[in-house]
């Protein structure tokens, strides 16, 4: 199994089929495909919808366009808008498979400044900035840490920013078990890799 395969299995299992919660502002998603987020790759280019009529999504998007979308589909664009665009294989497993799983849930910005707080608290000097860049001294700082330990302190950043996410707006308190048993999961997850 390669690299990719082995992160969307860990994704797959917590992005799982048909949901529109009134309280979740992702809104209406399907296999982890939220509108919004498919509305957006569609408007970046014309190059992007080309790839989505080529992938068989559904133009112009719409609702019925994440209803019909396959699991296949949406591990394509995870493929092509977060584990390609972050270069995730570039990275040792635990560190990719981390850093791809933050994207999927809270898109690449998020993800990368997660990420770089992860560096941070494993003790990567000088401390990086957090600015959502993958960079060369992030990306420098991703191979030059020991993987589980950046994987785990990246995850730890991840708690703190979904038990943020809660403070600033307590309508999301709804969500935080699920998120925090994810965290927790991909913890036990990246030991095995």
């Amino acid at each position: 199994m390669n690299k990719f395969n082995k992160a969307m299995q860990f994704t797959a299992k917590w992005e799982g089929g048909l949901s529109d919660d009134k309280a979740d502002k992702g809104g209406l998603t399907h296999y982890g495909v939220c509108l919004a987020f498919l509305k957006d790759v569609e408007a970046a280019s014309k190059r992007n919808k080309e790839y989505l009529r080529e992938l068989g999504v559904l133009l112009p998007v719409t609702r019925a366009s994440i209803s019909r979308l396959t699991r296949e589909q949406a591990e394509k664009l995870f493929r092509w808008q977060f584990w390609d665009a972050l270069s995730c294989d570039e990275y040792s497993l635990p560190v990719g498979v981390v850093l791809f799983d933050m994207a999927v849930n809270h898109g690449r910005a998020n993800a990368v400044k997660l990420m770089q707080r992860g560096c941070n608290a494993a003790g990567f000097t000088p401390p990086l900035t957090v600015d959502s860049r993958l960079g060369p001294k992030t990306q420098a700082a991703l191979h030059a840490l020991d993987a589980g330990k950046l994987a785990a302190c990246a995850i730890d950043a991840r708690i703190k920013f979904y038990n943020d996410i809660v403070a600033n707006n307590p309508s999301q308190k709804v969500f935080l078990k699920g998120w925090l048993n994810r965290a927790n999961d991909l913890k036990k997850y990246i030991i095995g890799l």
